[in-house]
Order: C-alpha cells, then structure tokens, then sequence
C-alpha cells in the first residue's frame, strides 16, 4: 500500500472534519471557516488542496471509487455472481451509512440536479459500473443470463435501481433500511434476467 505523505494526510484529515460538519450541522450550514477551524489548520492551507467547499463533495466520490475496487479485491472466486453483487451493494450501503450519511448524499443528488459535471455520478468510467458490467458479462458465460442480454443496458437499469433506493432513503425519516431496500429491490431486477442455474461445477 503507498504510504500517506504529510500532503495526503492533511487532505484527508481536512475531507474527514467537512464531511464530520456536513452530517452535523448539513451542507449549507457548513463554511470553510469552520472546516479549517475543527481541523485545526490555517484557512489558506484548505486552499491548497480544494478550490471550494463543494470539492470535498467531488472527493467524497472519488472515495466511493477506491471502496468499491477494494471491494472487488475481496471478492472470492468461489462466490457466484449474485453473492458477488449482494456483497458489492451490501457493502455500498454500509460504506453510504456509516462513513459518508444521509446529509452528504443529499448534496450529491442537489449538486447533480443543478447539472454539476465535475460531480457526474452516472460517468460510464466510474469503478462500479465496471464492476457490475463485469459481473454481468460473467453471469452471461456462466449460463445464468441470456446471451442476448446487453451488458451495458444491464449494468445502467441496474444502477438506477440503486440510485433510486438511495433516493428514497435521502427523503425518508423514519423505518427505511437502507441495505434491505437496495438489496430487495436489485435481486428481484436481476431475478427478471436470471434464466437457469448455470452449469454445475466439479
């Protein structure tokens, strides 16, 4: 693993303390004045590493990426590909409520809404969906899909899915389970493609 130098590490410190603020006191009631004064640091240091306060939300995605391709690192080959996609959501939602909250990835859909590129989550580069188009590819060779099914076309219906859940939990209060909701919804999307066992391995 490469090793954090101090620049590195003072980045992350000043993204932890904004998205710590964030789900405090929620994005707008947040300032860089006040990032900079809970962690410690001078305001011009901010600015050498984010340009504005809405950079840290460009840098919560890009956090999304590095999880989500560690993610597939700890995928066994042993596992069939619906078990490597419950366990790529499953850990989706963790990583979405434990470490990044409701109040962040409410910016992200405003931030998306008023047409933000820099914060473009439906970019076809991005590691997830490489990920699922990946498993769909597999799921096709294995037997378990269609062979006419379009990958792409898959992975997309798929991601909005998700999206969608995630949607419903930024505007629900009370009794929504996130990883129940996500993971209700996507397995019965993916039932709809699912067209034999596949063939039995030795």
């Amino acid at each position: 693993m490469k090793k954090l130098t101090k620049g590195d590490q003072t980045k992350e410190h000043l993204y932890r303390c904004a998205l710590a603020l964030f789900r405090d006191k929620g994005y707008d009631g947040v300032t860089v004045d006040a990032i900079v004064q809970r962690a410690h640091v001078a305001k011009g240091t901010f600015y050498i590493y984010f340009k504005s306060k809405s950079d840290i939300i460009t840098e919560l995605l890009k956090s999304y990426d590095s999880y989500y391709l560690a993610l597939e690192n700890q995928l066994q080959p042993s596992m069939g590909v619906e078990e490597k996609f419950d366990a790529i959501i499953t850990g989706s939602c963790r990583f979405t409520q434990e470490e990044i909250g409701r109040e962040c990835i409410q910016v992200v859909y405003k931030a998306l809404l008023k047409g933000n590129d820099r914060l473009d989550a439906l970019d076809l580069e991005r590691a997830l969906y490489g990920i699922f188009r990946a498993l769909v590819v597999e799921g096709i060779a294995q037997g378990h899909y269609a062979k006419a099914t379009d990958p792409d076309h898959f992975t997309r219906l798929l991601l909005r899915c998700i999206r969608g859940t995630y949607f419903e939990w930024c505007i629900q209060t009370k009794g929504f389970d996130l990883t129940e909701e996500t993971l209700g919804l996507t397995r019965a999307f993916r039932k709809a493609y699912w067209v034999q066992p596949g063939p039995k391995e030795d």
